[in-house]
């Protein structure tokens, strides 16, 4: 068959005979056959309830304005619902250490929420760490223990057979500690039962620190290890030239450490290289902070030579030294916290200073006539501070003006700021939570 002839069978096919002849009534008995079928209905018809079937643009404008209030309405009764607490899980704040905290701060003049009595003390080492209603603390007689974050009831306790000088992370369900013997310790939120060891070649004093499922211990042995935080297996180790006993930072997947020596370094963790390496001088290397470029360090902590005792910033690419910051007396210069517009340094002299994070200029100074011992911490425009003759202080973060002060028996360790207390422990083992008078009934 040809293709001329396939047409004309088609062509034939689609032209109706002219004797065929639909009724010329088919077009209205279709149309009421239509209309009389159930299924064509429309399950809402607005001309029921006596609504234009055809809205003008009046009564369109109406719904959705009606439409709007309800939208508006919802959201003011979602915004006044509580929302869920808050965790902090880890020392000065989160992974970085810039000693941001998820707040809020008390609101109103400053009153003791509550006291609890551990075994042992508590230094400066360790902040008290918050999650699900709880407050997790170590102390050095080598006992953890969960308490109330409401009341401070003890809800559980247990020991790990050797003293605890480190803060512990919270992670995975689990309260995560190093002790003297060098044993890295899972236990179970919930009740403290133990789920796995992980013993070092030397004690752990640094802070903890996990990310990622992953949980990075350094070690006395002068080792940086990654253990998994399911099982304790350890997943790589890495030598840091030093015994590490500050914590490390991580930010954007590269670990900063310090090792006694004064060594810095800086460690890939996925690919487990160390990217660069700066000798800052003689004594130990402070926990870092990192913030966007820079990452900020106290050196020469312990040092018994005329090494300097400042606080360093360095860039992350490479180490290099952006600045460096002394305090007049030349005493040790700590990292206090990072904030978006300046950086606060606390140091033995006393005074907590707050730098220009480009320069390192001061911007303001404040004097608190004690010791400064321990990093600050810092939250809506707030800077909590820590002194070594008991006193916690709240700091206005932009002009150093002090907003209150609370005296304490005993030295404080760095506040832990959340769901409107700061709470800290003590030297003399006690866990002390300030509330303010607009958060207590």
């Amino acid at each position: 068959m040809t293709a001329f002839d396939r047409d004309t069978l088609i062509q034939v096919a689609l032209t109706p005979d002219d004797a065929v002849r639909a009724p010329a009534d088919l077009g209205d008995e279709i149309h009421r056959a239509v209309q009389a079928t159930a299924q064509r209905r429309r399950p809402f018809d607005l001309s029921r309830f006596n609504w234009p079937a055809r809205s003008s643009p009046a009564f369109v404008a109406l719904l959705l304005m009606l439409l709007l209030v309800l939208l508006v309405g919802s959201l003011i009764l979602l915004s006044r619902l509580p929302s869920p607490p808050s965790r902090l899980t880890t020392y000065h704040g989160g992974p970085e250490r810039t000693g941001v905290m998820p707040g809020p701060g008390p609101q109103g003049d400053p009153v003791i929420d509550w006291e609890a009595q551990r075994n042992g003390a508590l230094p400066f080492t360790i902040m008290p760490v918050v999650a699900d209603g709880r407050v997790f603390v170590a102390d050095d007689s080598g006992t953890t223990g969960a308490l109330d974050e409401t009341t401070g009831d003890e809800l559980w306790r247990a020991s790990v057979g050797s003293p605890i000088r480190a803060s512990p992370v919270l992670v995975g369900g689990y309260v995560i500690v190093g002790s003297d013997f060098g044993d890295v310790v899972a236990l179970r939120a919930t009740d403290g039962a133990e789920v796995w060891r992980f013993s070092a070649s030397g004690r752990v004093s640094a802070s903890l620190i996990a990310v990622d499922q992953t949980v990075y211990v350094g070690s006395e042995d002068g080792a940086l290890h990654a253990l998994a935080v399911a099982s304790g297996e350890e997943i790589w180790s890495i030598s840091t030239g030093g015994s590490i006993n500050r914590g490390p930072a991580i930010s954007d997947g590269v670990i900063y450490v310090g090792a006694r020596g004064g060594l810095l370094s800086a460690i890939d963790a996925i690919n487990r290289m160390t990217l660069w390496s700066v000798e800052l001088g003689d004594g130990d290397v402070g926990t870092p902070a990192v913030a966007g470029e820079a990452v900020y360090v106290a050196r020469g902590i312990e040092s018994t030579t005329e090494s300097p005792h400042d606080l360093v910033a360095l860039d992350v690419d490479d180490g290099s030294e952006l600045w460096t910051f002394a305090s007049p007396s030349g005493q040790q210069v700590l990292p206090g916290a990072v904030g978006d517009d300046l950086v606060y340094a606390v140091s033995e002299d006393g005074n907590v200073y707050a730098l220009d994070p480009g320069t390192g200029a001061v911007a303001w100074s404040h004097a608190t006539d004690a010791r400064i011992g321990s990093l600050a911490s810092l939250v809506d425009g707030v800077l909590y501070v820590s002194s070594t003759d008991g006193t916690v202080r709240a700091l206005d973060a932009a002009t150093g003006r002090l907003r209150w002060s609370v005296r304490l028996r005993g030295e404080p360790t760095m506040p832990a700021v959340i769901n409107g207390r700061v709470v800290v422990g003590t030297t003399l083992g006690q866990v002390v939570a300030i509330a303010g008078t607009e958060d207590v009934p």
